[in-house]
């Protein structure tokens, strides 16, 4: 039988952030008074992935319940999760979207952005992910579909108080489930072209270029709307860079990778060829370090890290940058279980006297500890 769990989480139209016109609703006395949701960027392709944030209560997802699980997993993988949310104040619950071949944490899984904190307070904590291919979220008017709601229905016939149902009561696997089942294999099959509205972001996509479509451009035109902030720069720059291929430009293309996307691996392939013309640039390994730490690289990450903290632009540095650096080089030596050279960084970081991070270096002192006890 499919593997298959329930989630229930604040309306929203894409999951992408908060902006003026979506706005969470309908999730509690918390999201109401902060006007805040840690489900707002649940349908956000970041890094070829979604990550899915869900408000249980309890300190972990009880896998044993997901039908068809292995016992006491630590993880599982292959789960379709639907996504829920409550539509109206009536409390009517609908089908909003859904993640395929996902996986699913016993316990909570965290996400270092390392200052990649988009616009918004990027909220850490997942339990779910599946590559974004794989994630899909339904426009507004095609959420028709109901989950029954337990307090009217009976228990075991629909999800109850807890945002989330396991779906495991001999109603659920034998009728519920199996409706669910047949409606998304069925809308997946519709001719409709605008049947899920997250955004994918493709390879064809981040190298599609302007042709000529307004007109033909000159060389200065294309630069100054590739360096136009409110507008498409990518789409520009692709077409600027097919005239000239320039160092600096493919630096820049990767930024936008970086910090306009958040497609973290495709910027890594154009730096890491950079910097084998260019091993010295500061830039280009200050990006590659900040790549390499975000997707847990952590052996190339301390390999960068150390070789710009032997550089000179580390003299020029300010005491914070400093700080920042050594302590991201730390915390990949104690994910490479490498604690002795850690505890040398604790004490170069602590030597900074920066104030207020005495809290942050005892807790790095607490962690090499512990995990030098577990050796």
């Amino acid at each position: 039988m499919k593997k298959v769990i329930f989630c229930n989480i604040t309306y929203m139209n894409n999951y992408v952030g908060i902006t003026d016109d979506d706005k969470p609703k309908y999730g509690g006395s918390w999201v109401a008074e902060n006007e805040d949701a840690h489900e707002k960027f649940n349908f956000l392709d970041y890094n070829g992935r979604c990550y899915g944030y869900c408000p249980f209560k309890a300190n972990q997802i009880n896998l044993d319940r997901i039908v068809g699980a292995a016992y006491k997993e630590e993880k599982i993988d292959d789960v379709l999760v639907i996504w829920t949310a409550k539509k109206d104040e009536l409390g009517t619950r609908v089908i909003v979207g859904w993640y395929e071949h996902a996986t699913v944490y016993r316990r909570w899984q965290e996400i270092n952005t390392y200052g990649f904190h988009l616009q918004q307070d990027f909220f850490p904590y997942y339990f779910t992910d599946a590559a974004a291919k794989d994630c899909y979220l339904l426009p507004e008017d095609k959420r028709t579909f109901i989950v029954p709601n337990a307090s009217k229905e009976g228990t075991g016939h629909g999800m109850g108080q807890s945002p989330v149902w396991y779906a495991d009561s001999e109603f659920a696997r034998k009728e519920f489930v199996p409706k669910v089942l047949e409606y998304i294999m069925k809308y997946s099959l519709s001719d409709d072209e605008d049947k899920y509205i997250n955004y994918v972001i493709t390879k064809d996509f981040l190298e599609d270029a302007y042709k000529d479509e307004d007109g033909k451009k000159s060389e200065k035109e294309l630069e100054e709307l590739a360096n136009d902030p409110d507008g498409d720069r990518l789409y520009y720059l692709n077409a600027l860079l097919n005239i000239k291929k320039t160092p600096e430009l493919l630096l820049y293309k990767a930024q936008i990778f970086m910090y306009g996307y958040f497609q973290f691996d495709q910027a890594q392939l154009i730096l890491e060829k950079l910097i084998t013309d260019d091993p010295e640039n500061t830039i280009i390994n200050q990006e590659l370090f900040s790549i390499y730490c975000i997707t847990k690289q952590y052996e190339k990450a301390v390999i960068t890290g150390q070789f710009i903290e032997r550089s000179s632009a580390y003299q020029s540095m300010n005491i914070e940058s400093k700080y920042c650096l050594l302590t991201d080089i730390a915390w990949q030596l104690v994910a490479l279980k490498n604690l002795s050279v850690a505890a040398q960084y604790s004490k170069k970081i602590r030597a900074l006297k920066l104030d207020n991070t005495e809290e942050d270096i005892q807790y790095l002192d607490d962690q090499i500890e512990n995990a030098s006890l577990e050796k």
